[in-house]
């Protein structure tokens, strides 16, 4: 018998566990699953929301599955919201930058949703790390300053030794916007260091 049919058959007599949703998704086809999993976000607990936010990452980049995704960042469950991001990783591209931004600068959502959505804009290239780290250096939020600190620290002191492409327009004008204001939250010698490695790609 189909695994998925004994998984959604169990769902549908109201028995709804981490492991069951889980496996509705590592078995069931997209016609099969996504649809239940989805009607399951408000489940109240974190462990089945957690588990269908895993179980989702098989049938991306579908947008109605993204958007799902996206909304749990803003679960008031770290557990939740982390396997949102892991699922969200690879396809983080297709995710609006603006929707992201919303949710770095709302201070009204949960302390961790700022960090998690930081995290998908600063992903998966060198250049769209380093523009969303100089605008939070620049205008965001206090409580990503010291890790985004941190970061750009680490990107300067591998810079040499990594190759990349170079920025597109629109990332040129935000890192040469930003980069001023984002210096003042770095020591003198982090700031020079980064001026020095952008040096010819801004040229």
């Amino acid at each position: 018998m189909n695994p998925a049919l004994i998984y959604r058959g169990l769902i549908d007599a109201g028995i709804v566990r981490a492991n069951g949703t889980l496996g509705l998704a590592e078995t069931g086809t997209a016609n099969e699953a996504t649809d239940v999993l989805i009607s399951l976000l408000d489940d109240p607990r974190p462990a089945v929301r957690a588990a269908i936010a895993k179980g989702l990452r098989r049938f991306l980049p579908k947008d109605s599955l993204l958007d799902a995704l996206v909304r749990l960042l803003r679960d008031p469950s770290p557990r939740v919201a982390k396997a949102a991001t892991r699922s969200l990783l690879s396809s983080a591209r297709s995710i609006p930058d603006d929707r992201l931004w919303t949710d770095v600068d709302d201070a009204d959502l949960p302390p961790h949703t700022a960090a998690l959505a930081f995290q998908l804009l600063a992903s998966p290239d060198v250049w769209r790390g380093l523009d969303a780290s100089l605008r939070v250096l620049a205008s965001g939020p206090a409580s990503l300053q010291e890790a985004v600190v941190a970061r750009v620290d680490r990107l300067v002191g591998a810079w040499a030794a990594t190759s990349h492409r170079p920025p597109s327009l629109d990332q040129r004008r935000r890192i040469t916007e930003n980069l001023s204001s984002a210096s003042a939250a770095l020591s003198s010698r982090q700031a020079e260091l980064l001026a020095f490695s952008l040096r010819p790609w801004l040229s």
